[in-house]
């Protein structure tokens, strides 16, 4: 923007002619005026783009299988759920799940746990 009214400027002083020097001048005074900003900016404009990438990457739903660890119990799974903000039991996304095979119910200790094919997909 500077780098334009700085042309226009001299195009006016010029008496209303546009040359390519006054051309080669805006594109220097622009580069420039860039540079400057990075070597001053630089750095914070960085760390706010990484800010905004991970508010980005947090929102909108999640993966409810990926934030429970490998071994997890029914109560688990709904303490997450409710934590994520979803209402119900969440039953018939286990069963979902137990049939998808990306997890396995072990009868003996109650709990369920992650296949390796899910953790070779998705791990």
């Amino acid at each position: 923007m500077i780098a334009w009214l700085k042309g226009m400027v001299l195009y006016v002083a010029h008496g209303y002619k546009w040359s390519r020097e006054i051309a080669d001048f805006v594109r220097w005074s622009q580069q420039y005026n860039l540079w400057c900003k990075m070597l001053f900016f630089g750095q914070q404009l960085e760390k706010e783009l990484r800010e905004e990438v991970e508010i980005q990457r947090q929102s909108g739903p999640q993966n409810l299988l990926e934030l429970l660890q490998d071994e997890f119990t029914k109560e688990q799974y709904r303490q997450m759920r409710q934590s994520q903000g979803k209402t119900g039991d969440g039953d018939s996304t286990l069963r979902s799940w137990v049939s998808r095979g990306y997890i396995a119910f072990d009868e003996v200790s109650g709990n369920y746990r992650k296949t390796e094919a899910y953790k070779k997909k998705y791990g």
